[in-house]
Formats: C-alpha cells, sequence, structure tokens
C-alpha cells in the first residue's frame, strides 16, 4: 500500500513538473510587428523605431528558445525519471517474495530519483525566472519613451484600448497637450535646451496626473494622458492646473533661464463613441486652443469646444502672483510676501510640497523596493541671490534624470535622490562642499563652514516631511566650525 502511493506520488510529481514548464513557456509575448495584439490601429514608424523593434524581436526570440530548450530538457528529465519509477514497479511486480529488502531497496531508488527530480525542478525554476525578469525587463523598455522617461505611444494606445472597452460611464476622460511654439523654440535655443523642455513637461504632467491614470508622450512635443473614471469637470481642472504649472516653470539650461506654455485639448468619452472618435475630440480641443491664441485649455462638450476657465485657491493665486512679480522684476519679492516664513528665493524650483508629490510617486510606483535618500544643502552665510545661483548650478551638475531639486527656504536646497545607494549619496555631497568651496561660495569671517550637507536615506514608511526635517538637523550640526561639513544618516545610524 505505502509503496503504491510512493509510486503515485512520484509519477503526480512528474506530471506538475511538467504542467508547470508548459504553463511557464505559454506566456511568452507576442512579436510585437507580426503577432496579432488585437490593436487594429497602426502607427508609421521612423528607421530607427523599426531597427528597435527588430532588435527587441530578436532579444525576446533569443530568451524564448533559451525557455523552449529548458523546456525539453525538463521534458527528457521528466521522462527518465518515469523511466526509473516503472522499473522500480516492474521489478517489485516481479519479485513475488516481497521480501523487506526488496521493498526497501526500492524505496530507496524511488527516494533518490525524487530527489534528483526536485533538483532538476528548482535548477529549470531559477533559469526560467531569470528568463522572465529579461523578458520583463524589455517589455518595460519596449513601452518607455527613451527622452522623457514615461510612457510611448504604443503604451498609451494600449491604455486608452483598455478603458475605452470599460464604457462610457467608466472610461474616464482624455487629454492632448502641445508644447506652444516648439519649432520655434529649438531654432531659437537648439535640440538640446528643447530636448531639456521635454523632459521637465513630462515630468511634471507625470507627477501631477499619472496617479490618475496615465502620461504619455504622444509624439514630437505632443502628450497625452488618460484620466482613469475620471469624469471630465474634475479633469479639465486637473488638467488645466497641469498646463498653468507648467507656464509657471522657470527652466534653467546652461545658463539659460527658459519658459514655455503648453495647450490642451480635454474629453470625456460619449456613449457609443469609437476609440479614434475619442481621441479626435481631444484633439479638436487642442486645434480650438491654439486658434485661441495657445497657452490656454478646452473641453469639449460633445462637438463644442468650451475654454476652460483656471479655478485656483486663494493659496495658489498667492503663489501665481509671487512667482509673476519675481519673473517680472527679477528682483526680492514684495514686503508682504518676504513676511512669509520659508520665502523661496529661486520661484521656479519646487518647494517640500511639491517634492512630496514626486516622493509619493514614487514610493507608490515602486513599492519601497528600491534605496531612497535626501539631500539637504544649506548656505550658512549669506545667502544671496549669486551665492544661491552659483550653488544651484553647482548641485544640478550632479543630478541624475531621475533626480529632483527643490528649496525649503532662502538658504537651503533640497535634492531627492531615488535608486540611489549610500556610497554615492555620500560621494556626491561631498562632491557638491568641494566645488562649493573650489569657487569660494558663502566665504566670510565667521567661524562656520559656509556650506553644510545633510545626508539620509528614506526609512520604510517614513513620510517625506520626517526625512526632510532629519537632513535639515543635520546640515545644521555640520555647519561647525571644525566639524565636517558633510553628515549621512542611513536607516538610523548617524555616520559622520
Amino acid at each position: 500500500m505505502w509503496l503504491d502511493l510512493i509510486i503515485a506520488m512520484s509519477c503526480g510529481g512528474a506530471g506538475l513538473t511538467c504542467g508547470w514548464v508548459m504553463h511557464a513557456t505559454r506566456h511568452l509575448p507576442i512579436d510585437p510587428i507580426n503577432g496579432d495584439s488585437g490593436d487594429s490601429s497602426t502607427t508609421t514608424l521612423t528607421t530607427t523605431q523599426v531597427e528597435e523593434v527588430e532588435t527587441r524581436r530578436e532579444q525576446i526570440s533569443e530568451v524564448a528558445d533559451q525557455l523552449r530548450a529548458y523546456a525539453r530538457t525538463m521534458a527528457a528529465d521528466v521522462d527518465a525519471h518515469q523511466t526509473t519509477v516503472q522499473a522500480v514497479n516492474s521489478q517489485l511486480t516481479s519479485d513475488q517474495t516481497d521480501s523487506p529488502e526488496a521493498v526497501f531497496r526500492a524505496i530507496t531508488q524511488l527516494i533518490e530519483a525524487n530527489e534528483l527530480m526536485q533538483s532538476q525542478l528548482h535548477s529549470a525554476q531559477d533559469r526560467i525566472h531569470e528568463q522572465a525578469m529579461q523578458i520583463e525587463s524589455a517589455e518595460r523598455r519596449a513601452e518607455t519613451d527613451a527622452l522623457t522617461r514615461v510612457p510611448n505611444r504604443g503604451a498609451f494606445d494600449k491604455h486608452l484600448a483598455s478603458q475605452h472597452a470599460k464604457g462610457h460611464a467608466n472610461a474616464g476622460t482624455l487629454a492632448l497637450l502641445d508644447v506652444d511654439h516648439f519649432k520655434k523654440f529649438n531654432d531659437v535655443y537648439g535640440h538640446r535646451a528643447g530636448d531639456e523642455v521635454l523632459r521637465v513637461v513630462a515630468g511634471i504632467l507625470h507627477s501631477r496626473l499619472d496617479k490618475y491614470g496615465i502620461v504619455a508622450r504622444f509624439g514630437g512635443e505632443e502628450f497625452a494622458a488618460v484620466l482613469d473614471g475620471c469624469p471630465v469637470d474634475r479633469a479639465k481642472e486637473l488638467v488645466d492646473a497641469a498646463r498653468v504649472a507648467i507656464g509657471e516653470r522657470e527652466i534653467v539650461f546652461e545658463e539659460k533661464r527658459l519658459r514655455v506654455t503648453v495647450s490642451a485639448g480635454v474629453a470625456q468619452l460619449s456613449a457609443g463613441e469609437a476609440a479614434e472618435g475619442w481621441l479626435q475630440r481631444a484633439d479638436d480641443g487642442l486645434y480650438r486652443s491654439k486658434e485661441a491664441g495657445r497657452d490656454c485649455g478646452h473641453w469639449m462638450d460633445g462637438t463644442t469646444p468650451i475654454k476652460i476657465t483656471p479655478a485656483k485657491s486663494t493659496a495658489s493665486n498667492e503663489k501665481s502672483d509671487s512667482a509673476s512679480d519675481a519673473a517680472a522684476t527679477g528682483t526680492a519679492v514684495t514686503a508682504i510676501e518676504a513676511a512669509k516664513p520659508k520665502a523661496k528665493t529661486f520661484a521656479n524650483l519646487p518647494g517640500r510640497s511639491e517634492l512630496n508629490e514626486n516622493f509619493s510617486e514614487v514610493r507608490d510606483r515602486t513599492q519601497s523596493t528600491v534605496s531612497m535618500f535626501v539631500m539637504a544643502i544649506r548656505c550658512n552665510t549669506e545667502s544671496t541671490a549669486n551665492n544661491m545661483r552659483s550653488l544651484m548650478q553647482i548641485i544640478r551638475a550632479t543630478l541624475r534624470s531621475v533626480d529632483r531639486l527643490g528649496c525649503d527656504d532662502e538658504s537651503t536646497f533640497l535634492v531627492f535622490m531615488p535608486s540611489v545607494d549610500e556610497e554615492t549619496a555620500q560621494n556626491r555631497s561631498v562632491q557638491i562642499c568641494r566645488s562649493a568651496s573650489a569657487i569660494g561660495i558663502g566665504k566670510s569671517e565667521l567661524a562656520m563652514n559656509p556650506i553644510s550637507i545633510g545626508v539620509s536615506q528614506v526609512r520604510a514608511s517614513e513620510e517625506f516631511d520626517d526625512v526632510v526635517d532629519r537632513c535639515v538637523a543635520l546640515a545644521i550640526e555640520a555647519k561647525e566650525e571644525g566639524s565636517e561639513p558633510t553628515r549621512l544618516d542611513t536607516a538610523g545610524q548617524l555616520a559622520l
């Protein structure tokens, strides 16, 4: 009885192994060119895009071939395992004595066969997991715009089709946004400046709208967003607030201070409307915004475009007025604004609350699986406009595209650094201090370090304000003369 049970379990395990391997190989990605994706829409590809797609096809095809080879190997291993089990069964069947020695030998052989099968299974599982990770990474790259790091047109089209399938009551609202006079901007400032503008615009749209659905680069200087399940009355406010924020952002590039504006078109899916019609109505709203002089947005009431009137709160009005005054005069803010605590010297930089939005978005997207650091850089002497501007340029030179620079007050810069390790964060802070010292930023007769930096790793479930407060406290401690100008706190342990 026990022997029959062992044999049955061995055969069952072999069957499960085959099933598991077949399951792993049947979910290979569809050929991105020849495969049936279920999307009838087509997009004209440039030569470079075609080459990129062909490269991805070859990579995925290579991974698929490896997985199929693993499946064949596993099938052979399972067949050998079953042959061993059948041989043991035949031996016991032919041995009519049913002696304890024969049964013991049979059990030993079955245990050895099962151990070998288990080892082979684990090995195959590791190899298939590795290949699955490669496929997932390739798929992510295939759906990400290389310049702006937001989803590309292909990813957007899939998301749009998915939302459209939910029907007009649940699909949400679509928005198209276009950077105004972008060709002229490129002609004047060059394509590198234009690329930086696209990155900044994408970053603002992503931080403000991606949490509601998707933000993607639609093509050229045009971006698209779908706000899943969001009614048009709410969506038009969110989109226009993002549009206004882009116009208020001063983009510093190679010591130039640049500004751009954006036009927008917004449309909610109508009953019985095709996805192409939905997209066309949003484009009609965008076209009307351009006709109206640009730097505005229109939402579609059926087929009628209606201009979006910004609904600003008192706080946002004050912020906008302050930014406008600073941009117009290039000097200090008004006496009323100057009386407020923690007034920003650089109105173009995001504050703590705006950096918190980036922080929350990264944490939600990564599920807190990546190491994140925050840096507070203080000018401890006279924080003149020249000193702060020079310090800002030094900091910018150390940043990656995923890092975010902001300011906490008139003398403190903040840097949010996702996906960075302790050594890199510490080296960056030392580099900033050395560069600032080399050109004499903040140099004075006062007995203190002119520039001090506090760096801290973000702890599990920690709020952004808490880690910023800790960084500022470290920077204040580091200003004392004779102490190191940088202090690093990693997951609760202070390192000088």
